[in-house]
């Protein structure tokens, strides 16, 4: 009983040991950590969760690279071409991609950037010609930003908003009729 403790106590540890070797790779090896994850995640769940929270993966991307997995691992996709794409787009393209519509969402991942890849997920038109802007605030002012957007029209979703500009714009222009210039 203790020789099989000790010999499954090894092979966790050769498998944690393999795994931290495609993480410092990840560019060029994150094909094979999601399906070693995805294995992990359906046969050793445990396992799974103990790896997913070393800081050099995090939990989050180990569940998109599950879903990477099992999105793509039976479509007979050249590597390279995935590779080519990245983690980023192909996670989240693995929502949306299926047999039927595969070569369409590939060329969409291969042609849009990520932001406007999630729109066209959601079924939404791409921005052509987007502007970035980072704002920080106190948390006083994050709590008026995120009453102002909910206001008018974004929708809560996890950490962040949807419909976020379109309600910053609305809110902005209402400002803009109410105010003298």
């Amino acid at each position: 009983m203790v020789a099989k403790m000790i010999e499954k106590a090894e092979k966790v540890e050769a498998l944690y040991f393999h795994a931290l070797q495609l993480i410092v790779d990840f560019d060029d090896t994150f094909l094979e950590l999601a399906k070693l994850l995805r294995d992990l995640h359906d046969n050793n769940p445990e396992d799974f969760k103990t790896l997913a929270k070393l800081p050099q993966l995090g939990v989050r991307k180990a569940y998109y690279l599950v879903g990477i997995d099992r999105a793509f691992r039976d479509l007979k996709v050249d590597p390279a071409r995935l590779k080519a794409i990245g983690w980023t787009k192909l996670s989240i393209i693995s929502r949306v991609v299926a047999k039927k519509n595969c070569e369409k969402w590939l060329q969409r991942a291969e042609t849009h950037d990520a932001e406007n890849l999630k729109a066209l997920a959601r079924g939404e038109q791409p921005i052509v010609g987007v502007r970035n802007v980072l704002l920080r605030f106190t948390p006083a002012q994050f709590d008026v930003f995120t009453k102002a957007l909910m206001k008018h029209g974004a929708i809560k979703n996890g950490e962040g908003f949807v419909r976020k500009e379109a309600a910053l714009t609305k809110a902005l222009i209402k400002l803009m009729k109410t105010s003298p210039a």
